[in-house]
């Protein structure tokens, strides 16, 4: 079949600009959708030309249905060709390609080698009941210490499968000091706690 926007442009008489508008809405092919409203249009253009109903009505469904397949199809091709070009870039140059997964989130490799393979994630977390005893570790995204909080620091640990909010009270700090200031990447020990729907790990 060619190209729809090719279609409608010869066919039905659609500009450039509405033929462009036709291909960004085919992915929304249901009746609902973007697509459907370009159906008055597109049949009535071809009708003008001569063209019969009947072909006219075919060729939309046709645009339907390549609409329902054509674009999930082009996305695979397109995770095909980067599922190639990463496997390249891991057999030649495998420093540059871990390097890369490591600027993308480092907790997906760490997460395999001791200690951390022993650490429970943020999504495994909520599903823990309150003062469990866990280990915890993640990059460092965030930390607060607001002058409220009688010097407790509030702080973000991001793994591979969300975020830990962990609660480090006054005495820690001092024993961890050198580690809380500079650490990018922590592994924690602590007690679960859940209020309100919200889980700390109180370390």
């Amino acid at each position: 079949m060619p190209a729809p926007s090719k279609i409608a442009m010869v066919a039905a008489g659609f500009s450039g600009g509405e033929a462009d508008q036709l291909r960004r809405a085919m992915p929304s092919w249901h009746k609902d959708g973007e697509l459907y409203k370009f159906r008055g249009k597109f049949i009535g253009g071809m009708l003008q030309r001569g063209y019969p109903r009947e072909l006219a009505e075919r060729l939309f469904k046709q645009i339907e249905g390549f609409g329902g397949y054509g674009f999930p199809e082009s996305h695979s091709a397109s995770f095909a060709i980067l599922a190639y070009q990463s496997a390249w870039f891991k057999c030649h140059y495998p420093a540059a390609f871990y390097c890369a997964l490591l600027n993308r989130h480092p907790m997906a490799i760490l997460r395999e080698r001791p200690p951390f393979n022993r650490c429970t994630t943020a999504q495994q977390l909520t599903a823990l009941g309150n003062n469990r005893f866990v280990r915890i570790a993640g990059v460092v995204t965030g930390k607060q210490r607001p002058g409220t909080a009688c010097g407790v620091i509030f702080m973000t640990l991001e793994d591979e499968t969300g975020n830990h909010n962990v609660v480090i009270w006054k005495d820690l700090q001092s024993r961890y000091r050198q580690t809380l200031l500079t650490g990018k990447i922590l592994l924690i020990k602590g007690v679960v706690e859940t209020s309100d729907c919200v889980t700390h790990v109180i370390a």
